[in-house]
């Protein structure tokens, strides 16, 4: 898994070109995404078909099924 934390001035790079690099890489399961001004987590998950993509937003819990991990976003920003 691999968790990025977005900042203003690279967000744009993280979310397009970094994104791209981290996808190659067949051992990354998971991306999060974590924002520092708002309490929002974007997963980005492999699966059999390709990537599926979550945005969590406010509250909920953050659950990556391919590693058992499940996590509450309150817990995260705590």
């Amino acid at each position: 898994m691999i968790v990025e934390v977005l900042s203003p001035s690279t967000e744009k790079e993280d979310r397009t070109r970094k994104l791209d690099f981290y996808k190659a890489f067949t051992s990354v399961e998971a991306i999060l995404f974590v924002w520092q001004d708002t309490q929002r987590i974007e997963l980005r998950e492999r699966t059999g078909e390709g990537w599926l993509v979550r945005d969590f937003i406010g509250s909920g819990t953050i659950l990556v099924a391919t590693m058992g991990l499940a996590v509450p976003l309150e817990e995260i920003y705590a």
